[in-house]
């Protein structure tokens, strides 16, 4: 197989606690291969989550058959960046494969700001395996509520209503005394996902494990399903989860000085992607605005991680290029 001819390439990768997804793509916006692996959040992961991230940065080249001196840069948007044991260990991987000088490491919500919020309008609400929101005042100044991490107070990501529901069973919360059947349908599912026969019992070799935070936070999805349905035990937590980020929204905009009853809110990420928890969102949001657009990219975060070290580097990447190619941004219904 030829190489492929272009002196110009760009990497991006998007790296949060559940899922790690990386681009490869030229200056014309022409993507050569897109992948994704398992997590790599380095406050949660740390080794084990940068070498996922360098494997695959690696299988991203070979993929493509490019020239690694064609490579102009790499972004990193990894969740956890902050990290400073993640950072090292990511930089001296990184300085086996001879490309740590062109990298380019950022938090994984200023990445995806990049793509969800192209012109500096709106704000951009992440909720997936974690939470945070963040927003640009007039004079390009970033500012964010939420992001303290999966185990230091955030509430409402995918993560907290894992554990919130957990702790709610184990402890024989009162609105779980109350409401029976609901309790052991959702003891049900949470046995079937976790592929446990007691969750009390088994509970202890899941957090032993060192993927306990994407399995936790996996169970949100038939959380907010049975909220959905009308499970009231559900509905509490999810509730919670949208009250809780809803004040992180309104905190975000009291501190841009955000005056007008009207608000854009750009949504990342596999939580807020559910139309039933936005709408809760939206609920819990009423009081403080009138109207609420909602929007998101339609190219994945990883290239937002790209953009940003392209700019490092003094090079702008037109966004609309890549959007004009068809690259489809995954949601979630």
């Amino acid at each position: 197989m030829d190489t492929y001819n272009s002196q110009d390439i760009f990497i991006g990768i998007d790296g949060g606690a559940s899922k790690t997804r990386g681009v490869i793509f030229d200056i014309e916006g022409n993507t050569l291969s897109m992948l994704c692996s398992k997590g790599s959040n380095l406050a949660v992961y740390r080794e084990l989550g940068a070498d996922r991230i360098c494997n695959l940065i690696e299988d991203l080249i070979n993929q493509s058959n490019i020239d690694r001196e064609s490579i102009k840069s790499i972004g990193l948007g990894i969740a956890g960046s902050s990290d400073q044991d993640g950072r090292d260990i990511l930089f001296k991987g990184l300085d086996k494969i001879n490309l740590s000088e062109r990298t380019l490491l950022t938090n994984d919500a200023e990445a995806a700001y990049q793509v969800c919020c192209p012109n500096n309008s709106g704000l951009l609400v992440t909720v997936g395996t974690g939470v945070i929101c963040i927003g640009k005042n007039k004079d390009g100044k970033l500012f964010k509520t939420a992001g303290k991490g999966h185990y230091s107070g955030d509430i409402g990501s995918g993560f907290w209503i894992g554990v919130q529901t957990i702790l709610k069973l184990s402890m024989n919360d009162e609105i779980c005394a109350y409401n029976p059947l609901d309790t052991k349908k959702i003891q049900e599912i949470i046995c079937q996902e976790l592929e446990i026969s007691n969750l009390n019992q088994d509970l202890e070799d899941i957090i032993q494990s060192p993927e306990v935070v994407r399995i936790i936070a996996s169970l949100s999805k038939s959380i907010i399903k049975l909220a959905n349905n009308k499970n009231e035990v559900a509905l509490s937590i999810v509730q919670q989860a949208t009250t809780a980020v809803a004040d992180y929204i309104i905190d975000l905009a009291n501190q841009l000085d955000f005056k007008s009853e009207n608000i854009i809110l750009s949504v990342n990420g596999s939580v807020i992607q559910n139309r039933f928890f936005r709408n809760s969102l939206e609920d819990a949001l009423g009081f403080s605005f009138n109207q609420i657009k909602w929007i998101s990219s339609k190219i994945p975060t990883a290239y937002g991680a790209a953009i940003l070290a392209a700019k490092y580097k003094g090079i702008d990447i037109n966004l609309s290029a890549i959007v004009d190619k068809g690259v489809v941004f995954e949601t979630n219904s």
